[in-house]
């Protein structure tokens, strides 16, 4: 557990109570959010990770606030802590596709230094295939078996249009970035867009990607993502670089593996209901990335 008054004495604040232990602090300068990091190294990458994109974008960002000595984290007894400004207030996307189009397309843009951003490469997303071969994964023959079956075979074909897709597709810079997980991760300050990072390690590719965007199809609709996409393509080029792999990442049946790996903990019911949820979100998001793409080489019907 965190000593409070640790806390207090590192950051020079003079008032403070816990409104989650350990988590979320109240305070006479506002509500901060307190993150503990255990790998240094990680720790370091968001540092420069929210420096770099506060610069770019002209996005404000929860960047980490400094202690009375100027360092930018504090011991612990687990780790080292870093302290946040705590801001609620959601941000509305309604009417904002050319200001959030060109925060995203500087966001996926975005080089913190890495071995992994040094050149253009081709990219196929590491998915375990070996799940789509197995063709009795509930191990009964009754309707629960017969439907996971139908679904996999589709899943497998869903797969092999992604492997021809990818094959056309030529070397990219791929992205690596923090994953966005959802799109409330926008908050609303002085009018302005304030940005909540995650604390996962830094994904490369596009697959937080196209959750971002098949959650802004779902929520905004067809006309809106395209006003967004137009906006984003002239910071991250997704016409002549990146659509293709892209749309390979949507392609890709996550949604079944998901599900199948969920098996032993939760219902199968439950299971079911999301993995449908998540299949006609991709379904959605492959046909309008498609049209916006005007890809005709290929059908990627889901």
């Amino acid at each position: 557990m965190l000593r409070l008054d640790a806390v207090l004495e590192s950051y020079g604040l003079k008032e403070g109570k816990w409104k989650i232990a350990g988590s979320l602090l109240e305070t006479e300068k506002g509500l901060k959010r307190i993150h503990v990091w255990t790998d240094k190294a990680l720790l370091n990458w968001h540092i420069s990770w929210r420096d770099q994109l506060a610069e770019n974008t002209g996005c404000l960002t929860d960047r980490m606030i400094q202690t009375v000595r100027g360092e930018r984290m504090s011991l612990c007894d687990e780790g080292w802590i870093t302290v946040h400004d705590e801001v609620s207030s959601p941000f509305s996307y309604k009417n904002k596709e050319k200001e959030t189009g060109r925060f995203f397309g500087k966001y996926y843009s975005l080089k913190v230094e890495d071995k992994q951003t040094d050149e253009d490469h081709a990219y196929f997303p590491d998915f375990n295939a070996e799940i789509l071969d197995r063709k009795a994964h509930t191990g009964k023959r009754d309707k629960n078996g017969e439907f996971v079956e139908a679904v996999r075979k589709e899943a497998l074909m869903r797969y092999q249009k992604a492997k021809r897709l990818n094959e056309k597709a030529d070397p990219a810079p791929v992205p690596f970035v923090c994953p966005v997980l959802s799109l409330n991760q926008a908050r609303l300050v002085y009018e302005k867009m304030y940005w909540v990072n995650s604390t996962e390690k830094p994904e490369s590719g596009y697959r937080s990607l196209s959750r971002m965007l098949g959650e802004w199809l779902k929520h905004q609709g067809e006309k809106s993502l395209f006003a967004m996409l137009d906006e984003m393509d002239s910071y991250f080029p997704l016409k002549n670089k990146h659509g293709v792999p892209l749309l390979t990442e949507c392609l890709l049946p996550w949604e079944f593996a998901d599900f199948i790996e969920a098996g032993e903990n939760q219902s199968f019911g439950a299971r079911r209901k999301v993995l449908a949820e998540r299949w006609e979100t991709s379904r959605a998001l492959v046909k309008a990335l498609s049209k916006w793409l005007d890809v005709t080489r290929e059908q990627v019907k889901v």
